[in-house]
């Protein structure tokens, strides 16, 4: 007579004749690739998040600077984060994302690379440090941080040279991710103006040093590696938008729209 056939039950393997043995023959079943990441399971339930566009432009009521405003007009003498992350927490946001550079280049946190931001402004007499005060009164809150570093300098003037700006970018992403804690999730956003500067990213340079700094962080760009821009700027991913996405189908500010 054969071996009896083995099913699980509960948790634990039964014969057809009701008697426990073994689970070792019976193999898990495979996963439907791709599976994600632990970074991208913890990242997923977060749902919502306050996105804090500060800098310049908040004082001249643009959006994107030329990158040649003079720092002084950054003076907002009333700053108060804790404000921020009171609001965000209290409406239910489980993480902010301040935007520590846009691009016209300024910095909001002390930069030694470059020589536009908040040490050049009025605020504090040149002293404050943005960055670390939203850091530190969102970990008071119980919120996770993010850090939006646009690629797209305005400023710099080595942009559009490969290796100098990319060695620039990197010294940047290096301070901004190293000095205020553990950050989620790290911005790169692909936006640049039609008749700007070529710019060749090493982006693959860039997701290694910020998994290097931040194991933990999610990446955004128009293509992932870990979320991606969901094709508008509204913030509601449309009813098509699926967490699948082929990855060759684009890459950070040249994805097909068509995918979205």
């Amino acid at each position: 007579m054969g071996n009896p056939a083995r099913a699980r039950v509960g948790g634990v393997c039964r014969d057809s004749c009701g008697n426990i043995t073994s689970c070792s023959a019976i193999p898990a079943p495979l996963p439907l690739l791709p599976i994600p990441s632990a970074s991208q399971l913890s990242w997923q339930p977060g749902e919502s998040t306050m996105f804090l566009h500060f800098g310049p432009s908040t004082f001249t009521d643009s959006e994107w600077r030329t990158g040649h405003s003079d720092p002084s007009i950054f003076n907002p003498v009333a700053l108060d984060p804790k404000q921020w992350a009171q609001v965000a927490k209290d409406v239910g946001f489980s993480r902010l994302i301040i935007t520590a550079k846009h691009h016209d280049g300024f910095g909001l946190w002390p930069s030694s690379l470059t020589d536009y931001w908040v040490r050049s402004s009025k605020r504090r007499n040149g002293t404050g440090d943005v960055v670390s005060e939203v850091a530190e009164d969102s970990k008071e809150m119980g919120l996770w941080l993010g850090l939006y570093l646009s690629p797209w300098d305005r400023h710099e003037s080595s942009y559009g040279q490969t290796l100098e700006y990319n060695e620039f970018f990197l010294g940047q992403m290096t301070e901004s991710l190293s000095d205020y804690g553990e950050i989620k999730e790290v911005w790169l956003d692909g936006a640049k103006a039609e008749g700007e500067k070529d710019m060749e990213y090493k982006f693959e340079e860039w997701i290694h040093v910020i998994h290097q700094l931040q194991l933990g962080a999610v990446i955004f760009s128009d293509a992932g590696p870990d979320c991606r821009w969901v094709g508008d700027e509204g913030g509601v991913a449309g009813s098509t938008c699926w967490s699948l996405f082929n990855a060759s189908s684009g890459t950070t500010g040249h994805t097909d729209y068509h995918f979205f």
